[in-house]
């Protein structure tokens, strides 16, 4: 009887030490994303001075991190 008890307990820490690896990856992913993102837009912004090309540039490093963020999820599923 205890082999069985142990061998269920030692399934569920298994199975929650999964978890919360996967969590933290993703949690991970998600502050390098906006890392990435707010690094970029403050080089644009410090380092362009056309209003036109600040915005240009803003509209691609968000649909790049939107695109970024599309493929982790794709990999997710």
């Amino acid at each position: 009887m205890f082999n069985i008890l142990f061998f269920n307990f030692s399934i569920l820490t298994f199975s929650l030490t999964i978890f919360i690896d996967f969590e933290f990856f993703v949690l991970n992913f998600f502050f390098v994303l906006y890392h990435f993102r707010r690094g970029l837009l403050v080089i644009t912004s410090d380092y362009i001075y056309f209003k036109k090309l600040k915005l240009l540039f803003s509209f691609l490093i968000k649909v790049t991190s939107i695109n970024i963020l599309r493929y982790f999820f794709e990999i997710l599923i």
